[in-house]
């Protein structure tokens, strides 16, 4: 996983997950570290890309978790993940 941010987007890339199982739900979360708030964003395995469009703060360091369920979403069946952290880029605007 790897993550390319900017002032308050960033772009998300990921790689398929070895899990060896079918991945039932993909999900995007991210947070601000010092912060106590959660985006959870369903997105497409197919995909491997996702772009966080202006939810971000300046200067602000963020960690990103990609989420695999290999059942339903809520249901303690099995999950991986991958993980990255980053800071966003000082100054206001884009």
């Amino acid at each position: 996983m790897s993550v390319n941010a900017g002032k308050i987007s960033a772009d998300v890339q990921w790689t398929v997950f070895p899990l060896g199982e079918h991945i039932e739900s993909l999900w995007l979360r991210f947070k601000d570290v010092d912060g106590d708030v959660s985006i959870l964003i369903p997105v497409s395995e197919d995909d491997q890309f996702y772009h966080i469009n202006n939810l971000l703060k300046t200067s602000t360091n963020y960690i990103f978790n990609l989420l695999a369920f290999t059942g339903d979403f809520g249901i303690s069946q099995g999950y991986s993940s991958q993980t990255a952290a980053v800071k966003t880029l000082e100054g206001g605007g884009f």
